[in-house]
């Protein structure tokens, strides 16, 4: 320990935690205050405090003044021994601006908001305006960039670069409120310098930008004065009980379940109605009295639009002439073998009308029927724009249909869909598509554009709120093909026939069948069973994030005893020769959130990676990346492998369509462990599918 207080600046150089709780950062010295003891050359800080505390999110390349008495720690890395510097908390931690030339062109290039300023044009706009031009930012005036004829196309870059930074200036304010810096940050986007006005008028706005209602209640009588029948802080109860019945998945409320709800928090039935009233008159919700159910807007008005939009593409003509019809005919022509007819009449539906769906389970030819639809709207002069929700989903598209394809995100980040073109939308896995994905790409594409779903209903729902696949089938507008029949004459591993059982929700007549073993054991014992059956190709499936954090620490220790990554000095809990899986989307790395890979080594600068479409990637750090010895089933989704092993935990989460979508994640060979009866009961357990409430299909009835 350092007994007097020290004062240092440090530059990020990762960032191993950063929650609503804790923020945990680690970083290289830049400079030392007088009373600081001199340490090791390798050396490194570490800084754990509350994150209420910090006046920015940290974020590699920041400079950031600390204050406290550290701890120094010795670390063996096999190597050399390394000094970690450790403020746990410290007295005070806050993100300042640089002051040197080095520190300023770190903080423009690494800063992503700083769009297209790359470290040329970083070293230019310091040579010429130095550190004024942070406090030209600061003031908001940057008319000398604007006006210099090498630098005005700078000012838009630096303005929004800086936008997320203007909350410094009441750093004291926000850590007074206890507000972290991630809230703080939305609050300045969209109120910008009336962001303090606004929390005045109103402590509950900061639940809308991501604060949990305790949270926030906890300010607003501590700081606001504001007393429990106050209409602030009953409309924010309402708001706060309509979105966490919504969390659910559903998009809206019955209106006895809500009240109920409300009843047992606020107490008194007049502040109930009372705050219901005052609630829908500031259009908190929208209420329908036919059916009695309380919509949060938002999600009211986006399944509204998507109801809209359908309708308007089913009223337009459709696509039904000879020259479509020849089309079809020869690209149904081109196929090596003749097509089911149910086949056939997903293709006619498809090409013909404006917006359908195609759904079928395992090996019913869902992927031919899509190659011969796609190949004739080519044929027509289409734009064809394929996608799915997962990167490895759109994968998949793309070897199966020999078309361009991406993920949902992707397209919306790339959009120019042009309407005097004819185009066509193609989303695969429909299954996985929740309300806000379908209703960003509708109002993202021009009103002609047509729509194709394919996907499986009986697979899990999505992880976002409402359901769009299983509405359209149910709707009973949309044209739907369902393909029941398995086309795979050779099939030889019993796939398919025994997930068209548990589709049906009937126990196949053999637990074991052809390559779909079944075996019962404790659930105690499921983690070794998954370690002993571990091989090339294979994928451990698991309900919850525990049951597979323990299968990884298991097959991790047993499997491979490589060298452990080390980053800045800090343990990564990732070896040279591990399966991982990336858990954000990186589009400059053209990685996503669910792409598998595997760790081939680590030099002193990065840490290489052999994803699973064969490329070599460098990551810097591994803060976005797990082991994927074992991984949950909804990061599996749009996912398949040789063979997957199932742990069958006793879990709510495992139902019917739990069941059913880990089985079809298998190519080759199924292996479940657990307890008979909890498969059996899974199997005749209702999908979580049929429990959410959703009004999508209502809507689109309404609408016609």
């Amino acid at each position: 320990m350092i007994n007097t207080t020290s004062n240092i600046r440090i530059k990020v150089t990762s960032v191993v935690k950063s929650d609503g709780t804790t923020t945990h950062l680690n970083g290289m010295i830049v400079s030392k205050g007088i009373h600081f003891t001199n340490t090791s050359a390798r050396s490194y800080v570490t800084v754990i405090l509350p994150s209420f505390s910090c006046n920015a999110i940290p974020a590699k390349g920041q400079i950031w003044e600390v204050i406290g008495s550290p701890k120094l720690v010795q670390q063996e890395t096999g190597k050399y021994s390394v000094t970690n510097i450790r403020f746990t908390p410290p007295d005070s931690a806050k993100m300042v601006m640089p002051e040197t030339a080095e520190e300023f062109k770190d903080f423009i290039i690494k800063e992503p908001k700083f769009e297209g300023i790359g470290i040329v044009a970083a070293g230019k706009l310091f040579n010429e305006f130095g550190l004024e031009l942070l406090k030209m930012l600061e003031l908001g005036d940057l008319s000398k960039v604007e006006s210099h004829p090498d630098f005005r196309k700078f000012a838009v870059p630096l303005k929004n670069g800086y936008r997320q930074f203007e909350n410094l200036k009441y750093a004291a304010y926000f850590a007074e409120l206890k507000v972290p810096p991630s809230t703080q940050q939305k609050l300045f986007k969209f109120h910008n310098v009336d962001t303090v006005a606004q929390i005045n008028n109103n402590p509950y706005i900061l639940q809308i930008f991501g604060m949990g209602f305790n949270a926030v209640d906890e300010i607003a009588k501590r700081c606001f004065n504001v007393l429990d029948d106050d209409v602030r802080r009953l409309s924010a109860i309402v708001e706060n009980v309509l979105n966490e019945h919504c969390s659910h998945g559903h998009t809206y409320a019955n209106l006895n379940v809500l009240y109920n709800k409300l009843r047992s928090q606020i107490g008194n039935h007049s502040l109930v109605i009372d705050a219901l009233i005052k609630t829908k008159k500031n259009l908190g919700f929208f209420y329908n009295k036919q059916s009695k159910s309380v919509h949060p807007t938002p999600l009211f008005i986006m399944e509204s639009t998507i109801a809209k939009r359908i309708n308007n593409l089913l009223r337009f003509d459709r696509s039904d002439n000879d020259e479509t019809r020849c089309a079809i005919d020869h690209s149904l022509q081109q196929n090596p073998f003749k097509l089911a007819p149910k086949q056939i009449e997903g293709v006619y539906n498809a090409v013909l009308n404006n917006i359908s769906v195609i759904v079928g389970g395992a090996g019913t030819g869902k992927t031919t029927v899509l190659k011969t639809i796609t190949r004739t709207y080519f044929s027509l002069g289409y734009n064809i724009y394929s996608m799915a929700v997962s990167g490895r989903a759109a994968k998949r598209l793309r070897e199966s249909i020999g078309f361009n394809t991406m993920t949902i995100y992707k397209f919306l980040s790339n959009n120019n869909l042009d309407s005097s073109q004819p185009n066509i939308i193609v989303i695969d896995e429909s299954s996985m598509l929740d309300i806000l994905s379908l209703f960003s790409i509708i109002t993202s594409v021009p009103a002609n554009t047509k729509f194709l779903f394919v996907g499986d209903s009986a697979q899990l729902p999505p992880i976002g709120k409402g359901l769009v696949l299983s509405e359209l089938v149910d709707c009973g507008a949309v044209p739907v093909t369902e393909l029941d029949i398995v086309q795979r004459q050779d099939e030889t591993t019993g796939i398919p026939a025994y997930t068209k059982s548990i589709r049906e929700q009937a126990i196949p007549v053999s637990l074991s069948y052809k390559d779909i073993q079944f075996v019962e054991i404790d659930t105690r014992s499921i983690a070794d069973r998954c370690l002993e059956s571990f091989s090339e190709g294979t994928q451990v499936l698991c309900a919850t994030r525990k049951m597979a954090h323990r299968i990884n620490q298991i097959c991790q220790a047993k499997l491979n005893n490589s060298e452990e990554i080390i980053v800045s000095g800090e343990r990564t809990g990732i070896r040279v020769n591990d399966p991982i899986i990336f858990t954000k989307n990186d589009y400059n790395l053209d990685v996503q959130n669910g792409t598998l890979g595997f760790v081939l080594s680590q030099d002193s600068n990065a840490i290489q990676i052999k994803v699973d479409d064969g490329r070599v990637i460098q990551i810097p750090a591994a803060d976005d990346i797990m082991l994927s010895y074992a991984i949950t089933l909804h990061k599996a989704q749009g996912s398949q492998f040789d063979t997957a092993i199932i742990a069958l935990e006793n879990s709510r989460l495992v139902d019917n369509s739990w069941i059913y979508t880990a089985i079809t994640r298998a190519v080759k060979q199924v292996k479940i462990y657990g307890i008979k009866q909890k498969f059996i009961s899974a199997i005749q357990t209702n999908s979580a599918i049929h429990k959410r409430d959703v009004f999508l299909a209502d809507l689109i009835r309404e609408k016609a």
